[in-house]
C-alpha cells in the first residue's frame, strides 16, 4: 500500500483512496480550512457518507474510520513536514513527466478583471498540464468577511 500526502483536502479524493485499498492517505495538508470544519465537510457529503465512514478529530488529527491522518495548514508548502506523518517518501523522486500534474497560470483571471471590474484582482487562475485527455477541475477559496457556520 502506498502512503499518501495530500496538499488540500477533498472528499472525493478520500473516498477514493479508501475505496481502493491502494492508498493509505497519511497526512493531509490545508490551510484553509480547520479540522473541525473537515469533519463537518466529510461527514455531511454525500459520496463520503455513502460509505458509512465516520469521521472525529483527536488530539489535532483526523480520524476516519479509526484510521488515524495528520493534519497540517501550511500556506508555504515547503514547511510542511510530511516525514512527520510516516509519508517518508519525496513526490518528486523518480517521476517521469507523463506521470505529473503541473501547475501553469493561464491569465485568465486577468481577462475576467476586466469584463467584470469588481472582480479585478480577486481572482486567480491556473492550468493543469496531466497526462490524460480528458479532465476537469474546479477550485474556489473564499476569504470570508465573517465566520461560516
Amino acid at each position: 500500500m502506498v502512503k499518501v500526502g495530500v496538499n488540500g483536502f477533498g472528499c472525493l479524493v478520500a473516498r477514493a483512496a479508501f475505496d481502493s485499498g491502494k492508498e493509505d492517505i497519511v497526512a493531509i495538508n490545508d490551510p484553509f480550512i480547520d479540522l473541525n470544519y473537515m469533519v463537518t465537510c466529510s461527514s455531511m457529503t454525500l459520496p463520503m457518507a455513502s460509505a458509512k465512514a465516520h469521521f472525529k478529530t483527536e488530539n489535532g488529527k483526523l480520524i476516519i474510520n479509526r484510521k488515524v491522518i495528520t493534519v497540517f495548514q501550511e500556506r508555504d508548502p515547503t514547511n510542511i513536514k510530511w516525514r512527520d506523518a510516516s509519508t517518508m517518501k519525496l513526490w518528486y523522486d523518480g517521476r517521469g513527466a507523463t506521470q505529473n500534474i503541473i501547475p501553469a497560470p493561464t491569465g485568465a483571471a486577468k481577462a475576467v478583471g476586466k469584463v467584470i471590474p469588481e472582480l479585478n484582482g480577486k481572482l486567480m487562475d491556473m492550468a493543469f498540464h496531466v497526462p490524460t485527455p480528458s479532465v476537469s477541475v474546479m477550485d474556489l477559496t473564499c476569504h470570508l468577511e465573517k465566520a461560516a457556520t
